[in-house]
């Protein structure tokens, strides 16, 4: 599952598609929010600021464009290496009280959930980024800057950078938090698929010898009336040999269609193996379950057809759950009748008592 290329993601990164569905916002997010710090710094005159952030929309709709192609663990040495430099030159510039200071917090929660890396890999990034941010802190929360913000301007865009950090983070957040839902999702859903695959016949759909099993202990501790049909193709390996095993393949479906479409949703059809299926009738006699092996039988040579000189009919041993029957004592009542009906002649029901 891990090599899967999943519907809507990103192709490149083969390691966490999950973190790959979080980069495409974050990339708008940086390509929009430079764009406008650019028209900001042009409008305050600041012509250094202007310059970088040109560099920075550019860089950021570039990655987007190669996003599909992009590892996780470079972008985020990229976004880690921008932010901080944009930070430091932006509260060098505009002073501490622009806000610009706070947006290296953004970089803390896409370290921590990029699992391509190690824990201990992630803790050093985190605690690096935690550094650069106090070395930016230290000097320029007194220092005046290099080109001060008008008194008009400062507040305003304080509060402004302080909402663009609080959304950016909580957009992240979120989006790390759908893609990881739509991953567990994802997983359940193959679980369920190996576990369909595990208890089911991969020629036919039917359940298989092992799922089969288990249906019929639990009928057998339900303590209810049921009933096992052991259906066997006959002269099988005469199609087999005349027409090939693709066509004994097709037979075999056949059957097993014929079979499913003629029982109830309660009942339990199997492939018991080769050219043999069992079925488990709930809440049938010996009487009732003759009469479904007599129809089911009747329906069978319908099912395919055959060229001349062949024929497809089958032959049903019936047994009924007796007390004190485990699943091997019913089984080996069914295959009882089964031969008695194969030494009749084939293509009819026999039953045991």
């Amino acid at each position: 599952m891990a090599d899967a290329q999943l519907p809507g993601t990103f192709t490149a990164p083969p390691y966490d598609w999950r973190y790959s569905r979080v980069l495409r916002p974050i990339l708008i997010f940086g390509a929009v929010a430079h764009a406008v710090f650019l028209l900001l710094f042009l409008a305050l005159d600041v012509m250094p600021m202007v310059a970088f952030n040109i560099v920075s929309t550019a860089l950021y709709i570039t990655l987007l464009n190669v996003a599909t192609r992009l590892d996780s663990r470079v972008f985020i040495t990229v976004a880690v290496v921008e932010v901080l430099l944009h930070a430091w030159l932006a509260t060098r510039f505009v002073g501490w009280e622009s806000g610009f200071h706070l947006y290296p917090l953004i970089l803390l929660p896409l370290i921590a959930f990029l699992t391509t890396i190690s824990l201990t890999a992630r803790f050093l990034a985190i605690a690096g980024v935690t550094v650069a941010y106090a070395l930016i802190a230290l000097p320029y929360t007194t220092a005046t800057p290099v080109a001060p913000l008008p008194d008009a301007v400062a507040p305003w865009l304080s509060a402004a950078n302080v909402v663009l950090v609080s959304v950016g983070l909580s957009v992240f957040i979120l989006f790390y938090a759908v893609a990881v839902r739509n991953a567990d999702e994802l997983a359940r859903t193959a679980h369920d698929r190996l576990e369909a695959l595990a208890a089911t016949d991969p020629l036919t759909g039917l359940l298989n010898r092992r799922s089969m099993d288990e249906q019929l202990r639990a009928a057998i501790r339900a303590r209810q009336p049921a009933a096992a049909l052991l259906v066997d193709i006959d002269r099988f390996k005469r199609i087999n040999d005349d027409l090939g095993h693709d066509t004994g393949d097709l037979v075999i479906q056949a059957v097993a269609a014929v079979l499913e479409a003629g029982t109830r949703d309660e009942d339990a059809v199997a492939r018991w193996g080769g050219e043999e299926f069992l079925v488990l009738l709930r809440g049938h006699d010996q009487e009732a379950a003759w009469q479904v092996s007599e129809r089911l039988r009747a329906r069978v040579p319908e099912s395919w057809s055959a060229p001349p000189g062949h024929q497809l009919t089958v032959s049903i041993g019936v047994a009924a759950l007796q007390p004190g029957d485990s699943a091997n004592t019913l089984i080996s009542r069914a295959d009882t009748a089964l031969l008695q009906a194969k030494r009749d002649g084939r293509n009819r029901t026999a039953a045991t008592t």
